[in-house]
């Protein structure tokens, strides 16, 4: 299996990415808070996993922030 076939493998990279190289493109604070509850590993622990194969959406979800997210990679090869 590819190691970005796998939903918690794309946050964990996605987790690694230094902030200061993120561009917003539109500059709010919930952007920043929808960001940081993802990037921030003590936030991360209040999203919970629920990306199994026959799983509908979301991905994932925080009742916590209200937020729900789907993780997908995008191949522009094919």
């Amino acid at each position: 299996m590819y190691y970005l076939d796998n939903e918690k493998s794309i946050i964990k990279k996605f987790q690694m990415v230094n902030p200061k190289s993120v561009y917003f493109l539109m500059e709010n604070e919930e952007s920043a808070k929808v960001f940081e509850s993802i990037h921030d590993q003590e936030n991360w622990k209040q999203w919970i996993e629920s990306a199994g194969k026959s799983d509908p959406p979301p991905d994932f979800f925080a009742d916590t922030y209200k937020y729900m997210m789907d993780v997908m990679r995008v191949d522009d090869h094919s």
